[in-house]
């Protein structure tokens, strides 16, 4: 009896054990699956660039991870029906090229060239729309619990499908960080294109804007208020619209502008465009860093009382001024 009952009482013991184990694993594999938030907008658009029209799906991931091999799969589906009586929907692949890695927000684009499915229908849009359907569906990797993502979506070319119109902005950065911010409520928000405007007259006009733009950013701008100033690097959206502003891009620059920042050193920031560097920057650079091969960015320009400046260039000087100018304020 003794022996029944202590092999009894392993049998129970490794039964628990068992029973825990299943049960540990069941509530571990449940709590690390990722919880997809990936979002298609509610439209897609139609638009143009450089002349040559585009489908442009949006796809957000609004937990801004990175996604590995994405894969995106578009399908034109349109019914058919056959003269012998047989209705069907036919599956045409609409052709895109993804990147290695995605996050935040990222528009599928296919091309409608000759070879597209979507030609025919854009040439009257319509009368060929009607009953017409994208499918969209998505596969990822997530690069934090490293197993699969997708979803899918439908589009209905007629309903969801606007033509000669684009997407808004939904990304912009912070001024005094630099850092993106991404508002997912504007995801699916779409404006009108606006008109090409290719006349030789107006190529000459922007030519000639642009030129006059450079001159005056050639000339060093004004630090009346002594103070130390911080010449950010930045960019245009396209460089050569002169109506677009300056964007801050640099990367070295934002570390230095978060160093003061931290050390609490007030400071005003002149943003400097990083394709065409200012000659007055380029003259000051070379004067402080005759051996340098190129001026980089950022510097700091330390004015004095008497009106006196002094320069100091390369990000590693720039943070080590900044931190020189911190312990002497301290």
């Amino acid at each position: 009896r003794s022996g029944t009952a202590f092999a009894l009482g392993v049998l129970q013991h490794l039964t628990g054990l068992a029973l825990n184990v299943l049960v540990f694993a069941i509530v571990c594999t449940k709590f690390q699956h990722p919880q997809s938030q990936l979002v298609f907008g509610d439209r897609a658009c139609i638009v143009k660039r450089r002349g040559v029209p585009y489908l442009l799906i949006r796809l957000g991931n609004k937990r801004c991870n990175l996604i590995y091999h994405p894969d995106a799969k578009l399908s034109l589906l349109t019914p058919v029906s056959t003269p012998e009586g047989e209705s069907y929907v036919r599956n045409e692949h609409l052709e895109v090229s993804m990147p290695g890695v995605i996050t935040g927000i990222y528009s599928i684009a296919h091309r409608i060239d000759d070879n597209s499915p979507l030609k025919p229908v854009l040439d009257d849009w319509e009368k060929n729309s009607a009953r017409k359907n994208i499918t969209v569906t998505f596969v990822g990797r997530d690069g934090v619990f490293h197993d699969d993502l997708h979803c899918i979506k439908r589009y209905s070319l007629s309903d969801d499908v606007v033509v000669d119109h684009r997407f808004v902005d939904a990304t912009t950065f912070d001024e005094k960080t630099g850092k993106p911010k991404i508002d997912f409520d504007k995801i699916s928000q779409v404006v009108p294109l606006s008109k090409p405007r290719r006349s030789r007259e107006f190529a000459a006009t922007r030519a000639a804007r642009l030129a006059k733009l450079h001159a005056s950013l050639d000339k060093e701008p004004p630090m009346e208020k002594p103070g130390l100033y911080l010449v950010y690097g930045a960019l245009r959206r396209n460089e050569e619209n002169p109506d677009q502003p300056l964007e801050m891009t640099c990367s070295f620059s934002a570390f230095a502008s978060m160093c003061l920042r931290q050390a609490g050193v007030p400071h005003e920031t002149i943003l400097a465009d990083t394709h065409h560097k200012p000659q007055w920057y380029e003259k000051r650079w070379f004067k402080e860093l005759p051996e340098s091969k190129s001026a980089t960015f950022p510097a700091i320009i330390r004015v004095s009382d008497d009106g006196t400046s002094e320069f100091v260039g390369d990000s590693a000087a720039v943070v080590d001024a900044a931190l020189g100018r911190a312990a002497a304020q301290a």
